[in-house]
């Protein structure tokens, strides 16, 4: 909370300067914090819930680094729904985020500052003067975001929770900073997620996902993956859904070509 008072506090006064470092030295690559391995290029994933004949699409592209460039998603009709493209200058570093939804017919420019000393990336719309504001641990790990509009007030709050390197609780809170609903997550021993639990706090309502995974690439990436939600607020499981998710995965050349 000291953290973002300082922030909303700089905001205010417009006194907010970006201080000497890189972004990398407060979070990590993109790349890295996905379940991904390896020198990935993009990745195109398709959803399908319940055998249906219906799809959305999305697709994300990724520099050698693992910083993620631009993403694009698509509706089950096939027009693109959102649009998210991020820029950098000859440094690498992340200076810019311009996101377009289709569907509101919105668009945010976001301006990307930095404050290493207090591990934080604000984004700054250019269009509204809405924040959102990143606070990661020692570890690069991003431990919360902050939403605010141009009066500084918190309009959306998220919390994470980290061990060994996985994500373990998700918490999201409403504008009056009271929580919405919790996540819970297990994993398998390659870093795949193998079980989420969602609690709801406002609602009698407490779902389980399982996950399993039904074919992976050479390089050990997922390609597709079985995903069902079950009702757990009785004695028994039921079963709400299942959603299937095929990614396609396209990896950088290594040096001096390709591997025959």
């Amino acid at each position: 909370m000291i953290r973002a008072q300082y922030w909303i506090g700089l905001f205010l006064t417009g006194a907010v300067f970006a201080e000497t470092g890189h972004f990398l030295d407060i979070r990590r690559p993109s790349r890295e914090t996905s379940d991904l391995t390896g020198k990935v290029k993009s990745v195109e994933y398709d959803f399908c819930r319940n055998v249906s004949d219906k799809h959305t699409k999305s697709r994300t592209e990724y520099d050698e680094t693992g910083n993620i460039l631009n993403t694009t998603d698509w509706d089950d009709e096939g027009k693109i729904s959102a649009t998210s493209t991020n820029f950098y200058d000859e440094a690498g570093n992340w200076i810019g985020q311009l996101e377009i939804d289709g569907k509101k017919g919105t668009t945010n420019d976001w301006e990307i500052i930095l404050r290493p000393d207090t591990r934080q990336i604000a984004m700054k719309s250019r269009q509204t003067g809405k924040i959102t504001l990143r606070t990661y641990s020692p570890e690069k790990q991003l431990t919360e975001t902050r939403s605010m509009d141009t009066d500084r007030k918190t309009t959306q709050l998220q919390r994470y929770t980290w061990q060994n390197g996985e994500k373990q609780e998700y918490t999201k809170f409403d504008e009056r900073e009271k929580p919405v609903y919790f996540y819970f997550y297990k994993w398998n021993d390659n870093g795949s997620i193998n079980k989420e639990r969602v609690k709801y706090h406002q609602e009698t309502k407490d779902r389980l996902h399982i996950y399993d995974y039904l074919a992976r690439d050479e390089a050990g990436n997922w390609i597709q993956q079985l995903m069902v939600r079950y009702n757990i607020e009785g004695n028994e499981k039921v079963k709400e859904y299942e959603k299937i998710t095929v990614r396609k995965i396209e990896y950088f050349e290594p040096a001096g070509g390709t591997d025959e």
